[in-house]
């Protein structure tokens, strides 16, 4: 389980993602990467870092007000629903942001996360944190691997 796997794609500005896609052909959508454990797989296109007629502060608005919604609102009212160990907003924050990034988030980030972060790097966030809800039987091997990052094993990092 320790190994992980690096899922990218690029976008239509990286020479080499069109190239691989069949030249210019590729669809005119942002992909990105995350970096998981090797069990799970996530496919996670976001529509929300295409280039579009908005501003950048409106894009980034939409970020931050999805970003909260699931990780204060959605996630946790699913914790609570389905009895999972972690139920917290900062847990949730900490397990999507390190899947993300591939290692503890603050290394990458500053703090706090909502103010530092890329808009890249918070739809990665928020690609997670959606797979979660689609999938939450990746919750306890994501979790896991954030503690890991942190030096924290055995009984902490045992869900379900």
């Amino acid at each position: 389980m320790g190994q992980t796997r690096r899922f990218t794609v690029g976008d239509v500005s990286n020479p080499h993602a069109r190239r691989a896609a069949g030249g210019s052909r590729m669809p005119a959508r942002a992909y990105f990467f995350c970096y998981l454990p090797a069990r799970v797989v996530v496919w996670m296109p976001d529509d929300d870092v295409t280039p579009s007629k908005r501003a950048p502060e409106a894009r980034r608005d939409i970020l931050v007000h999805r970003w909260l919604d699931l990780t204060r609102r959605v996630l946790p009212d699913m914790a609570a629903a389905q009895a999972w160990p972690i139920r917290l907003d900062h847990c949730f924050m900490r397990v999507c942001l390190d899947a993300a990034v591939g290692r503890p988030w603050h290394e990458v980030i500053g703090r706090p996360a909502i103010h530092h972060a890329s808009d890249l790097e918070l739809a990665r966030a928020i690609a997670v944190a959606e797979s979660i809800l689609q999938a939450p039987d990746i919750l306890p091997v994501l979790n896991t691997e954030s503690l890991r990052f942190r030096g924290k094993t055995g009984r902490q990092a045992v869900l379900f």
